[in-house]
């Protein structure tokens, strides 16, 4: 995807709006000043306002399987880590399709929250485009199967225990 230097990225740090030329470099400058998002995720004490899901790191696109070394790289909650191309293009095919956005490895079922999107290294006209579409569907607990908003599901996820703890009805016991 081909960008003009007149568009503008939200920085996942520091909520800032920056010319996507200056991007890389940008967001470069802030895993350079802060030891804390140069440690691939392994420290148990994060930075507060940088979600843990997207945190900068070096290593294989779990997607493409490039190596990136001088590029960034982002790992999901799920544990799988993918190049801003990847990034980039699942958004892209996400709009096109009215989808929510999900894991790019096939077996893997997690969907990105609000969270994640609004750290993901895309222009912000997809970002809010994505987020649009995320707001207008409902999201399933991977334990019970129920749906839940976007606002509700973290919450409802940490208290789950699954579709063992679920009482049947009348008509399924």
């Amino acid at each position: 995807m081909e960008l003009s230097p007149s568009l503008k990225k939200l920085c996942p740090f520091c909520d800032k709006q920056v010319d996507t030329i200056n991007y890389i470099e940008h967001i470069s400058s802030h895993q350079d000043t802060d030891p804390q998002l140069t440690n691939n995720g392994t420290d148990t004490e994060k930075k507060e306002d940088c979600e843990p899901s997207l945190m900068l790191q070096t290593g294989e696109c779990s997607k493409c399987l490039k190596q990136i070394s001088s590029d960034l790289i982002r790992l999901f909650p799920c544990n799988h880590s993918f190049c801003i191309k990847c990034i980039s293009r699942m958004a892209q095919d996400g709009l096109k399709a009215q989808k929510k956005l999900t894991c790019l490895i096939d077996t893997c079922s997690y969907q990105l929250k609000k969270r994640d999107i609004k750290r993901l290294p895309i222009e912000q006209r997809y970002c809010v485009q994505l987020l649009r579409l995320l707001s207008e569907e409902r999201i399933q607990c991977q334990k019970c199967l129920f749906y839940f908003s976007d606002e509700q599901i973290d919450e409802h996820e940490e208290i789950c225990s699954g579709r063992d703890s679920l009482i049947p009805c009348e008509k399924c016991s």
